[in-house]
């Protein structure tokens, strides 16, 4: 593993590390002030978002199908590990659809405001990100899709 794939893999880890930490003392304030957590969907919301769950898993099995047999046809198109990780985006994409289709995304208690924000930030990160990568051709080596795709 060359020196920039471990920098990838240190943001990882960082990443997860601090959203972990986070939550733990997020849900260690709300415990000291009572917030209860039981009751934030409702038995439609979970009944939807279990369906949804569903659409995602098949919608991933049939990603990977497809992508075994575009690689067994035509060849690899991706490094190793870049064409799975493909598939998280349209499942993802497919149970959020689901959910906000039907009205079982967000729960009652919870402010979308908050989230719709931290989407928005996250997403012009995120073009600005896959803008200058674009611009320098860092997105493909050697033809195939890179792990800085991701980015």
């Amino acid at each position: 593993m060359n020196a920039e794939m471990w920098g990838f893999v240190a943001g990882l880890v960082v990443s997860v590390a601090a959203v972990c930490i986070g939550s733990w003392v997020r849900r260690r304030k709300e415990k000291k002030r009572g917030v209860d957590w039981d009751d934030s969907f409702d038995e439609r919301q979970k009944l939807a978002r279990g369906k949804a769950y569903g659409s995602a898993l098949f919608t991933l099995a049939a990603y990977l199908v497809i992508n075994a047999v575009v690689s067994c046809v035509r060849g690899p198109w991706a490094q190793p590990g870049v064409d799975g990780m493909m598939g998280i985006f349209p499942a993802t994409g497919v149970f959020a659809m689901r959910c906000i289709c039907s009205d079982a995304f967000i729960s009652l208690r919870e402010k979308p405001r908050t989230y719709l924000f931290l989407f928005g930030m996250t997403a012009i990160v995120q073009i600005l990100a896959a803008a200058d990568s674009i611009y320098d051709g860092m997105l493909f080596t050697d033809g195939l899709a890179d792990w800085k795709l991701f980015s």
